[in-house]
């Protein structure tokens, strides 16, 4: 890591280390350790900047840097017998311990690494501890972070954050989970030969969670090249998000044939698959402890094959129907394939009497201790004597967003043994009002702050709604002048706008959203001649298609 020196009377030093999004600092005498200081920012980019002010801040009184050390990359040795260990038991502090040794009579700098992961874990308030981790790290760079990767890590553009971009978390020496997404523009590299090459680098050996999100506007990263590359080498994972992106994007997501994920991932207990659309060979019986399905078209055959199971493990399923039109009593089967299920969350579902009905009569009722039926179309007939005596027993009971009465909601929270949440209910037909929390899930965490700076009437140069056809639109004139709206069809929403963002939905129309959910009176107008065909222009198919 850089370390400064200021030859003067008072022999003082200064170092620094930025590790992603974290600046550490240490400073004082030269002939003693010195105090740390660690900072936290929301993006690299402004870790960096920030160091950079410091730097020029220290040169500019005098200092002067004496030393940057840096290891070359090279082979590193291995122990296979000692890997083999800790592949079968990847959270066994002993076998690390017992690695970490044998890695530093090697001379192996992760040897050292792994050893000052496990005592900053038993001592997280010694910033010395961390500090001397982050400057091991900067110094065997080259050999801890794959190339590819790396690249991406240390981006920086402007406005992107860790939540936007790629990350990775570690733990005892070796990358522990990572996440791939963001607009990737490392040269000829897709966000397949990234992965490829995490799973084969010596720090991606035990990764136990890979969370694949947003890959953006670049059209060499195909969900579909990911799913072959996982394929491969992945054996080792224990979690897989794919992919994690907001509902908007959604539609952009095509996964191809996931056939051969399942065999290459024999220790897999976490799956989450989010498509376009989900058929028969995406699902498939496994020794998962959790599923979670998003995706506006999952077919009928889908649900036949989890249906088939068996699932002996599994104690976790989450479905998120997106309003698609489903032969509900298909479900009936899938409840009872599932006799070890504890928790069951199924959302933005059609006919939720005929599930919970269905439900309420399976074999996996018996185990079940949390339910969570959200934003659903359940009426007060539907939860009758027999079906509250069923419910009862639960420990935790959701049903958010349905058609509920008053008196009904009161009734569940008397009888309903556990936790019972029933808010957001709404007359039958009318659409479901939006919240804030309905406009976070549909994009990342900046880009919601970025949608609420706009979310104020007086930023906006004309505003208007046009409640015959549940449409919101706006006109905004910032860097250019741009045109945005929203259209509702039930709890079903559309949105275009002229600006060229690489986000969607963009900010102008989480501004839109957010003002729509903080009740904003809009003015009662149709939208201005010609609107709505400038937003619905080629701008999203040739980004997100």
């Amino acid at each position: 890591m850089p370390r400064y020196e200021l030859a003067d009377p008072s022999e003082k030093f200064w170092e620094y280390v930025v590790l992603e999004a974290r600046l550490f600092t240490c400073y004082g005498a030269s002939d003693a350790k010195g105090k740390v200081a660690i900072k936290d920012f929301d993006c690299p980019a402004k870790a960096r900047k920030d160091a950079n002010k410091r730097k020029k801040e220290k040169l500019g009184q005098g200092y002067k840097i004496v030393t940057e050390k840096r290891l070359k990359a090279r082979a590193e040795k291995r122990n296979p017998e000692l890997e083999a260990v800790l592949f079968e038991n990847p959270d066994d502090a002993d076998g690390y311990a017992v690695y970490s040794d044998w890695l530093q009579t090697e001379g192996e700098p992760r040897g050292e690494i792994i050893a000052l992961h496990n005592a900053v874990d038993a001592n997280p308030e010694d910033k010395h501890l961390q500090m001397h981790l982050a400057r091991l790290m900067y110094a065997a760079r080259s050999l801890m972070f794959p190339p590819l990767l790396t690249k991406e890590l240390d981006k920086a553009r402007k406005g992107f954050s860790l939540d936007e971009h790629c990350h990775a978390t570690w733990a005892n020496g070796f990358i522990r989970s990572a996440r791939i997404g963001g607009i990737l523009d490392n040269g000829k590299a897709s966000a397949a030969d990234i992965i490829e090459e995490l799973l084969a680098h010596n720090s991606g050996r035990f990764l136990s969670e890979l969370r694949v999100a947003t890959l953006g506007a670049d059209k060499r990263n195909p969900y579909a090249d990911v799913v072959k590359a996982l394929s491969v080498n992945a054996a080792q994972l224990r979690a897989l998000y794919l992919a994690d992106v907001p509902d908007a994007e959604l539609a952009s997501v095509k996964l191809g044939d996931l056939a051969a994920l399942f065999d290459a991932l024999p220790k897999l207990q976490t799956l989450h698959l989010g498509a376009a659309s989900l058929g028969p060979s995406d699902i498939r019986p496994a020794a998962l402890q959790s599923l979670s399905l998003s995706s506006p078209a999952i077919s009928p055959d889908a649900l036949k094959a989890v249906a088939k199971g068996p699932w002996p493990t599994l104690g976790n399923l989450r479905i998120d129907f997106h309003h698609q039109d489903v032969d509900w009593s298909m479900l009936a089967p899938v409840f009872d394939a599932l006799p070890k299920l504890r928790r069951l969350t199924l959302s933005r579902t059609k006919d939720t009497a005929v599930i919970l009905k269905a439900l309420c009569k399976s074999q996996c009722f018996e185990t079940l201790s949390e339910l969570s039926l959200v934003d659903g179309d359940l009426e007060d007939s539907a939860l009758s004597s027999g079906i509250l005596d069923r419910i009862a027993p639960l420990g935790s009971l959701n049903l958010d967003r349905h058609h509920l009465s008053d008196a009904m909601v009161e009734d569940l929270g008397t009888k309903v043994a556990g936790t019972v949440s029933a808010i957001h209910q709404r007359p039958k037909g009318a659409r479901a009002a939006m919240t804030e929390a309905h406009v976070q899930a549909l994009t990342s965490p900046d880009n919601f702050k970025r949608g609420r700076a706009l979310a104020k009437p007086a930023k906006w140069a004309a505003l208007g709604k046009e409640p015959a056809e549940d449409i919101l639109w706006g006109e905004f004139q910032g860097s250019d002048f741009y045109q945005a709206f929203v259209t509702f069809d039930g709890d079903e929403m559309d949105s275009a706008c002229t600006c060229p963002s690489q986000f969607y939905p963009c900010k102008h129309i989480l501004g839109l959203l957010l003002m729509e959910a903080q009740q904003h009176t809009f003015p009662i107008a149709p939208p201005p001649t010609g609107l709505v065909e400038n937003a619905e222009n080629e701008r999203y198919s040739s980004v997100y298609e």
